[in-house]
């Protein structure tokens, strides 16, 4: 089951920011190791810094604007 490798998240907003949106944050933490990925970009490498409520984080890095909610970019946390 795929559910038992990844953790994985919808991105509903982007602004290039370190802050991004999410359908939740349940299980993620300050220091996890996430990739960012999308339809048509590569896989970027980003750190958690902050889980704000129950559906925000802040990464150590924006995410660029290339990647776009169109293209489904998602957040993965390898388990």
């Amino acid at each position: 089951d795929y559910n038992l490798y990844f953790n994985t998240k919808v991105i509903t907003q982007l602004n290039q920011t370190t802050l991004v949106n999410l359908n939740d944050n349940k299980g993620l933490n300050v220091n996890d190791e996430i990739s960012i990925v999308s339809d048509t970009q590569n896989i970027i490498k980003r750190v958690i810094t902050e889980v704000i409520g129950t559906t925000e984080v802040r990464l150590n890095s924006p995410i660029p604007a290339p990647y776009a909610l169109q293209d489904k970019v998602r957040l993965f946390k390898e388990l």
